[in-house]
């Protein structure tokens, strides 16, 4: 394998050069760009000699910068320390690894509080919901066009002992779609389109056959469910109802176990269900050279496996970018079959 040299740069507090700074003792850095719910990582690591080198308060902050040129880098993340891991074995000798997250705001999210949304008070669809419910916070909120013009299933939303992030998610997963913290911003994606929170499609991964490079994979038959059932109360015949979502060719079938509150809940429900179901019928690992526009909630386009890996369509679910300073640089890509 050829070794090509990546372009690192790390910025420390007052735009302190921190690669000049701890010089040789850097073995490395990972990022960890994840889909659903929590934040991204990034981890400086280190070797550990005497004199040991001293740690930086929590919440010390760090930018970093990766790409293939100077003038070009094309990973830009903001992160913040979170804590230190320190081990050592005779094979690795010491080593001392800072781990930064991207997103300091997220502990603010965690406060646990009560509250309803319904037209009343001004939360006609789940984009009034997710922009008040964060409007406290200092964070950006951008929500998908297609969930934030959703109605409120039934016309009201309680929470009730709750974060602002646990709601959040749980009302996102119910709609199909994940909660993404990054960089200051509360982000809702929907679940398996391979677009932006602003409803842009992302950049393929392409992920051609390397034989240089790890890939690992398991794919079951996709739609191996014939529908999904929700129920809900009617309350003007005082009747459980039934909705249904249909579309796969097997047999098998799902209810799930608790009554939504209304019809259009129970709908939606039923087809958020489906799509989960059917997104975990196939995952996948697959390694490449250093690639900036990978991103988690990507397609993956797979080329030079055979059957069915090129066949099936992926999503990166979480990218790992691992650079090693003045010798390579590689991206790990996480998959879930895709059903967008």
């Amino acid at each position: 394998m050829t070794y090509r040299r990546p372009y690192l740069k790390v910025e420390g507090p007052g735009g302190e050069d921190m690669i000049k700074s701890w010089g040789s003792k850097l073995i490395g850095v990972k990022i960890i760009d994840r889909r659903d719910g929590e934040s991204d990582e990034a981890t400086f690591m280190f070797t550990r000699k005497r004199p040991y080198m001293a740690i930086p308060g929590e919440g010390t902050p760090y930018t970093v910068h990766i790409g293939w040129a100077e003038g070009a880098s094309a990973i830009t993340g903001f992160y913040t320390f979170q804590r230190v891991h320190i081990f050592g074995n005779p094979k690795q000798s010491q080593q001392l690894h800072l781990i930064c997250r991207g997103a300091d705001f997220i502990e603010k999210l965690k406060d646990v509080d009560s509250g309803h949304f319904d037209a009343e008070n001004g939360h006609k669809t789940l984009g009034d919901v997710f922009n008040s419910l964060f409007k406290g916070s200092q964070a950006q909120v951008r929500v998908h066009p297609d969930i934030a013009k959703r109605a409120i299933t039934g016309g009201y939303l309680l929470r009730w002992n709750q974060s602002a992030i646990d709601f959040a998610q749980e009302v996102a997963e119910e709609n199909g779609g994940v909660v993404k913290p990054l960089d200051g911003k509360i982000l809702i994606l929907k679940r398996g389109s391979g677009e932006s929170a602003s409803g842009q499609t992302l950049p393929t991964i392409q992920m051609p056959f390397d034989e240089n490079y790890v890939f690992d994979f398991e794919l079951e038959p996709r739609f191996s469910y014939q529908k999904v059932t929700a129920t809900y109360l009617d309350t003007d015949k005082g009747t459980l109802e039934r909705e249904e979502k249909t579309g796969g060719a097997g047999k098998g079938g799902d209810a799930l176990p608790h009554p939504a509150i209304s019809k259009e809940a129970a709908k939606a429900a039923a087809e958020a269900a489906a799509q989960q179901w059917g997104q975990f019928t196939g995952q996948g690992l697959f390694t490449k050279i250093g690639d900036p526009l990978a991103v988690s909630g990507a397609e993956v386009r797979c080329s030079g496996f055979g059957t069915p890996i090129d066949e099936t369509k992926w999503e990166a679910i979480v990218v790992t970018h691992d650079v090693i300073p003045d010798r390579g640089w590689h991206t790990t890509v996480e998959t879930e079959v895709m059903t967008g």
